[in-house]
């Protein structure tokens, strides 16, 4: 069964598309929420753990430390990674019917920084700057 190309079958395709990119913004904001709320335990769960062996064995405080930074890294590598297909997926659903009210609300409530950069960037590089500081002055 062949389907007739007009221009309404068109419209509809390009909808479908537009849709679908659409979800996986949706989807990639979401991602980033949780991974930020995932890693946040995790740097939680490091920063603990180093704060209890460093109180009864100081030299294995190290490990812990070392492998919070790892997290650290990771995190903010990934995030950076996710905040970017987000730009990049804001910039080509702009203008489009189904999401130019969200493009453009998202223009105007940029002041000085996203809370997407927030999330992605800064976080993950802060906590990343505290393990650095760990270490520096543990040693």
């Amino acid at each position: 069964m062949a389907i007739l190309l007009n221009e309404r079958n068109i419209e509809i395709m390009a909808d479908r598309e537009h849709a679908k990119l659409w979800d996986l913004l949706i989807h990639q904001e979401k991602g980033l929420a949780s991974r930020t709320n995932f890693f946040l335990v995790a740097e939680a769960v490091f920063l603990l753990t180093y704060g209890i062996v460093v109180s009864f064995a100081a030299q294995r405080a190290f490990i812990f430390a070392i492998a919070g930074l790892a997290v650290s890294l990771l995190w903010l590598m990934l995030q950076y990674k996710t905040f970017s297909d987000l730009s990049k997926l804001s910039q080509r659903l702009k203008g489009i019917q189904i999401s130019k009210h969200y493009i453009a609300w998202r223009e105007e409530c940029r002041d000085f920084m996203v809370s997407h950069e927030v999330m992605a960037v800064v976080i993950p590089a802060l906590c990343l700057v505290g393990w650095f500081l760990i270490l520096a002055f543990s040693t």
